[in-house]
């Protein structure tokens, strides 16, 4: 990206909340100032004090909608960008004259990545229904192996490259791949990584080991949940008796979700035993591998 775009404000708008912060901190990570707002009316609050360049607004949401929200900035400013996001198709109350591209949610990035970045570069021609397919691709993520642990494939590595370019994929990976997606960050970590045969994980789906000035060596479940859907206390319990079973430095529980309120508890009980990673911390792995 360069320095132009670099200097780009973001005013992402979504009134589910999980997903809003998730998409607001991809597009951080891709160099754009973003403000997130979680309502129509807060976020014409926000375009008229912040003074952004472009507003990312999703379709349906209480109160205002994304339509409407366009409507009241046209209303503004006739010129400024909007673009919309929608998980219903495309409609006709959907025409409004600043809505320069419409996209569908489920193919968000790398769609609007792909958008902005035409949006900043170039004269933008309204173009009101563009759906970019993810990239991850070649990848089966099938290990036909025997063994009960078998080492990390070289092909994770391509992995990673299209999840650092769009993070967001990682909620259409399928459970292997996400396990194979969290092996190869702790591979890069410096870590010698075993992954665990799919029919015999005992209860881990990674096993990290260093040698360094003491023998560390993690346990490390992954959950590829949905947003909506928590990683519960029972997984959290799992996880610690077999940590404890095993004698293993710590474990550690990876999810494209987050925690339960009673999960978060267990973990804060057993700080030196656990540790809880969500959506977020992963982002927060990506980064430190770029750097």
């Amino acid at each position: 990206m360069n320095e132009k775009e670099i200097k780009q404000r973001v005013l992402f708008v979504d009134d589910h909340e999980v997903l809003a912060r998730l998409s607001s901190e991809i597009l951080e990570m891709q160099g754009y100032q973003v403000v997130t707002s979680f309502s129509g009316v807060d976020a014409l609050k926000k375009f008229q004090d912040l003074r952004p360049d472009v507003v990312v607004t999703d379709y349906r949401m209480e109160g205002v909608s994304g339509v409407e929200l366009a409507q009241q900035i046209y209303a503004i400013n006739p010129k400024f960008p909007v673009v919309l996001v929608t998980g219903s198709g495309v409609n006709a109350s959907m025409q409004v004259p600043n809505i320069v591209k419409i996209l569908s949610k489920e193919d968000l990035f790398p769609a609007l990545l792909e958008t902005l970045r035409n949006l900043f570069v170039a004269d933008y021609e309204i173009d009101n229904v563009n759906v970019v397919q993810p990239l991850v691709e070649g990848f089966s993520g099938r290990l036909e192996i025997s063994p009960a642990i078998v080492t990390v494939c070289n092909n994770v590595t391509n992995i990673l490259d299209s999840i650092m370019r769009n993070p967001m994929d990682l909620l259409s990976m399928s459970p292997r791949r996400f396990e194979e997606f969290v092996a190869g960050i702790w591979e890069s970590f410096g870590y010698q990584v075993e992954l665990t045969a799919r029919t015999r994980d005992q209860g881990r789906d990674v096993i990290a080991i260093r040698n360094a000035e003491a023998h560390l060596r993690f346990l490390i479940e992954c959950k590829r949940y949905s947003p909506d859907n928590k990683v519960g206390i029972g997984i959290v319990r799992s996880l610690y008796g077999v940590v404890r079973d095993e004698n293993a430095t710590k474990g550690i529980l990876a999810t494209t979700s987050t925690f339960t309120k009673d999960a978060k508890k267990f973990f804060d009980r057993h700080i030196w035993e656990l540790e809880g990673h969500d959506f977020q911390n992963i982002l927060d792995w990506l980064k430190k591998i770029r750097h």
